[in-house]
């Protein structure tokens, strides 16, 4: 038996160019010329059932056998829910398993059969083809394309046995792409890990949140200015950032959402630094200023603290899909409840409030750290 694949050439290609069917681009090229170079042939969808005994019998025809390609590939539809009916006239849908929009996510070296044989199946049975084919490159290890002769096959379960679940995913999220194949190693995981979760991240959480630069135990709203329009660090970073992290994520381009977010905690951490709260609390402490003068103090170190918060809260509900459980000890830090972490509440701005209502959750002792260090 074959599927009559020609016939459906037209129908593949209007699908392959739908805005963001198969990413990344290249790929999409890639199957777009390969099918204008060549005309599609009949598939073989069967096999004599005496050389594959295991496989599932055409219907009526005991002998012979459903090939791999039909049977496993139909099984993306009913492993997500779809329900489909004996009766080949009841309507198929993947809107059956109640999902908005199909990603399925391949390797860029088996989209042929995900982009060309699966869509013309789906499309002669009267079932749309997905929303989104993501073709992601491979990994190497430390250069060297991973094999299992060579030994040098990492699986990302053992590498829990050493680090935290959320530092896995983030180097895997991090620092893999598209496109280009990534290399592992456990260098650039430890560098991944100590730069930016526990440094760039962590460590600006747990200075920021100590007693003796942010004593009371709500954010410092009443003396802050809290108009973005009037904080440098608002306009430079915070000022739709939501909305490039968030484009960014809907097309799985997880590196280059990461990208920008690191991008506003340096900012932040430039600011503490340069700023030095540290010692505009203790001119506030040690007293000896006139009302005035204490004044201004206030509202400086209060306003700077009040962004390098914000930054802090925006970034950690961006960072909620790469390490769930340390972004959600961070907003639990900040006093942020649980309804506000959404994309729709990192894009909008604290007000003053909003600050004052919310109560930092710090450990007795110490700062609050979200990565802690590792031994070398």
């Amino acid at each position: 038996y074959v599927f009559r694949l020609p016939a459906l050439q037209d129908e593949v290609l209007a699908w392959l160019n739908t805005p963001g069917a198969l990413q990344p681009t290249v790929r999409r090229n890639e199957i777009i010329s390969f099918l204008q170079r060549n005309e599609m042939r009949e598939l073989s969808v069967s096999r004599p059932s005496s050389r594959v005994a295991w496989a599932i019998p055409v219907p009526e025809n005991p002998d012979q056998a459903i090939y791999v390609w039909l049977d496993a590939l139909t099984n993306y539809l009913t492993v997500a829910g779809v329900c489909i009916d004996s009766d080949p006239s009841v309507p198929v849908s993947w809107r059956d398993a109640g999902v908005a929009k199909v990603y399925h996510i391949v390797g860029k070296d088996i989209i042929r059969f995900h982009t060309v044989f699966w869509p013309a199946f789906l499309l002669a049975a009267g079932i749309e083809a997905p929303n989104h084919v993501i073709a992601h490159a491979h990994w190497t290890v430390e250069g060297t394309k991973m094999s299992k002769s060579l030994g040098n096959v990492i699986c990302p379960f053992d590498l829990l046995d050493e680090y935290e679940l959320d530092a896995v995913r983030y180097f895997l999220l991090r620092h893999g792409g598209l496109t280009d194949d990534n290399d592992y190693s456990p260098a650039a995981l430890e560098t991944r890990r100590k730069d930016e979760l526990a440094n760039t991240y962590g460590n600006l959480l747990g200075r920021s949140l100590v007693k003796s630069i942010t004593p009371e135990d709500s954010w410092p709203g009443a003396a802050a200015n809290t108009d973005p329009a009037e904080s440098p660090l608002a306009q430079k970073v915070l000022v739709g950032l939501a909305d490039k992290v968030n484009g960014h994520f809907e097309n799985l381009e997880f590196a280059r959402g990461t990208d920008a977010i690191m991008v506003a905690l340096y900012e932040a951490n430039r600011m503490f630094t340069n700023t030095e709260p540290w010692v505009a609390r203790k001119k506030l402490k040690q007293g000896g200023l006139s009302p005035g003068e204490e004044q201004v103090v206030l509202e400086e170190v209060s306003t700077n603290m009040f962004w390098i918060l914000e930054t802090l809260r925006v970034s950690s509900i961006l960072l909620q899909p790469l390490i769930p459980d340390a972004a959600g000890r961070a907003l639990d830090a900040l006093g942020i409840p649980p309804g506000e972490r959404t994309f729709a509440a990192a894009r909008a701005f604290t007000t003053s409030e909003q600050a004052a209502a919310r109560t930092f959750l710090r450990p007795k002792k110490g700062a609050i750290v979200l990565f802690p260090r590792r031994d070398d």
